[in-house]
């Protein structure tokens, strides 16, 4: 009889141990599967942003260029700093004068006529620079005719544009020539001192003009009465210039 009863006393005993660990076990398994578990998605909006002193020193307030209080000096420091090769004449200098057309192109994107022209009249006499002025302008002239304002300021400096450089680099027949680096060695006054008459020299002859061009000014200031090169109209002035900077014949591209 005693023995039937310690005998169910260890049954008993060991049911309860037996449920015991089994529920152990349970619960182990369970953490382990939350901690294997992946990760719920961050929500973004609940992230706070990091200061601007933390942010990366790299990235800038975009700078703006308005030309409204910018003067001249200004923008020659400024042009400098990002492009010190462009404060050169360097025609030879594929890298240097792709540069400085560059920024004229992005200036001229960004609505920056005034300090795109700047940087094409710093590079005058350059043929280069003054197809760049001259496509500068017909930009300045597209976004002024939108807004319905006179676009006659800027077709009269597109002309001037194009006789001074018909006038520096169109050919004479019968006249000595100059070298592109005694072009160079030209004072301004050389050629922006000159009367460039629209009547007496016209448009056809002016290779810097597009036929849109030409049309718009006839349009406006009426049929001249002939058709010359400013070269072929200034053959005098051109001469005595001659006689300062000619070259002898062979040294480099000649005008």
């Amino acid at each position: 009889m005693v023995v039937a009863l310690i005998v169910l006393l260890a049954l008993g005993l060991l049911v309860i141990i037996v449920l015991g660990l089994h529920r152990f076990q349970k619960r182990e398994a369970e953490n382990n599967a939350d901690r294997q578990s992946p990760l719920p998605p961050l929500d973004v909006n609940s992230v706070t942003p990091l200061s601007d002193t933390h942010q990366d020193s790299a990235v800038k307030e975009p700078v703006s260029h308005s030309t409204s209080s910018l003067k001249v000096t200004d923008l020659k420091s400024e042009i400098k700093s990002s492009y010190p090769e462009d404060t050169k004449d360097e025609d030879d200098n594929r890298q240097g004068s792709a540069s400085w057309q560059k920024l004229c192109m992005e200036l001229r994107s960004a609505g920056q006529y005034d300090k795109a022209l700047l940087i094409c009249r710093q590079h005058f006499p350059q043929w280069g620079a003054f197809s760049q002025a001259a496509t500068i302008l017909r930009a300045e002239i597209r976004s002024t005719h939108k807004l319905n304002k006179d676009v006659e300021p800027q077709l009269r400096e597109l002309f001037k544009l194009a006789v001074h450089a018909s006038f520096l680099h169109d050919k004479l027949d019968g006249s000595p020539t100059i070298t592109t680096k005694q072009l160079k060695l030209l004072p301004p006054s050389a050629w922006e001192n000159l009367d460039m008459p629209y009547s007496a020299i016209g448009l056809n002859k002016l290779r810097l003009l597009v036929q849109s061009d030409r049309k718009m000014m006839s349009d406006l200031w009426g049929e001249p009465v002939r058709h010359v090169s400013a070269r072929e109209f200034h053959r005098e002035a051109w001469q005595r210039l001659l006689q300062i900077y000619a070259a002898p014949a062979g040294q480099g591209k000649s005008y």
